[in-house]
This record gives structure tokens, sequence and C-alpha cells, in this order.
């Protein structure tokens, strides 16, 4: 087929024209306009990987940890608040090893209290003679709503010939965003006290709520995958 157009400049017109075909189905271009469109869509979705839940371990740490015992006499939990619908993908408190011990440290999500309704959860191995740091699991896949959540942070129960798994947690000032609360074991039961203040962060991906603009975004990037769609079929020269 020919391409041409009235006037002195057909020949011209007809090579910009086939020079726009071309540069329109060039594969880097093609990649440009595909990744706008997805990082549209990605944007108008709303969904934002990272850190939950951040106490921050607290000032003048590293250097130190506080006083709070954490072993199979003595468990450590924290209450905190999700805004927005998230999945938890895992959880730290500030430690480290008791004299160096290491070992087993379990950690879980609950709903309704520290020993409420079990959400799931996973264990790590903390090497003998590691310094104060975050200690805790990743790997999890537990979708909940808004709400309150605890995690609770324990080891093994010892049975006979156990070697003890003990850590210090907590830093040794109170944390820069302490939890709403926190709760210990004594005795095998749960105990409110507020002023535990261990280091806690919680990773995973939120959902943030629809904000004005968003539709806008989502209209965009699906208009932009259909524009792209369409101009792979436009230029084809027959």
């Amino acid at each position: 087929m020919d391409i041409a157009a009235p006037g002195n400049n057909g020949g011209k017109w007809a090579r910009e024209v086939l020079e726009f075909g071309w540069n329109a189905m060039n594969p880097s271009v093609l990649a440009r306009s595909a990744g706008i469109a997805v990082l549209a869509l990605a944007v108008a979705a709303g969904a934002r990987a990272g850190l939950l839940v951040d106490t921050g371990p607290g000032p003048g740490a590293p250097g130190g940890i506080g006083g709070w015992r954490l072993d199979s006499t003595q468990f450590l939990a924290g209450e905190f608040q999700l805004s927005s619908p998230a999945t938890i993908t895992g959880a730290d408190i500030w430690a480290e090893t008791y004299f160096g011990a290491g070992g087993e440290l379990d950690v879980s999500l609950f709903s309704g209290g520290p020993a409420g309704s079990l959400l799931g959860g996973g264990s790590t191995t903390v090497p003998a003679g590691d310094d104060a740091g975050w200690f805790g699991v990743s790997g999890l896949d537990i979708s909940v709503p808004a709400g309150t959540y605890w995690v609770d942070f324990s080891t093994p129960v010892l049975g006979w010939g156990d070697t003890p798994t003990s850590f210090l947690a907590g830093p040794p000032l109170a944390p820069v965003s302490p939890l709403s609360d926190y709760q210990y074991t004594n005795g095998g039961f749960w105990n409110d006290y507020p002023g535990l203040d261990i280091g806690v962060q919680v990773y995973g991906i939120s959902s943030v709520p629809d904000c004005p603009g968003t539709s806008l975004m989502l209209a965009c990037g699906l208009i932009g995958l259909g524009a792209l769609a369409s101009r792979r079929s436009r230029w084809i020269l027959v």
C-alpha cells in the first residue's frame, strides 16, 4: 500500500509516518510504555511493603540491652495496631544472647491477646555469642484486617536434659516508639506490664485504603496498557 499526502511534501510526510510507526513498535519504546503503565497500576493498587511496626531499638542501642529475661520461664509479648489490612511476613525482637548461650527463638502472632487466637508464627536459631541485634522470623504469610494484634516471643519449654535457651531483651532505655501495651509470663500466666518497652519490629505488606486520585491512576494505567496494545497493531503496512 502506498502512503502519500496532498501537496509537495507527500514524500516527507510518508517517511515521518513510517518513522512514527517504527518507533511505536520499537522494543525499547514498548518496554518503557509498559513499565509506565504497570507502575501506574501498582501505585493505584496501594500495596506497600516494609515495616508495619517499628519501635526502634531505643536511644543508646546498640551497646547494651535492658534486663528483661526471655527464656522458658518468662515469655514476652507486645500489642500493636494496624490501620489497614495487611499481610504480615515477619517479626523481630531487639535482644542478645544471655551469657552467649544462643538457641531457639519462637515468634507467634495472636489476635485477642497474647494467649488469644493463634494467627501463625515460626522459629529461628540464634547463634551462640550473638551481640545485641534484631532477631526473629521471616517468610510468614498472615493476612489480617485492620485491628489490634499481639506478637509473642518465647523459647522452648525445657525437658529433662535440654540445653536452656536464654536471651536478654529490651533496649537500655525506652524505645523511640513504644507499643501500646506489653505483657510477660510468670508461672505460666500472662501479666500486664505497659513499661516493659521491648524493641519490636513487624513487617509485611499493607493495603492502603483508596484515596482521591487512586481511581484516576488506576484508569491511567489501564488506558496506558490499552494504548500500548492498540499501538502494536495499528502500524502494520500491507
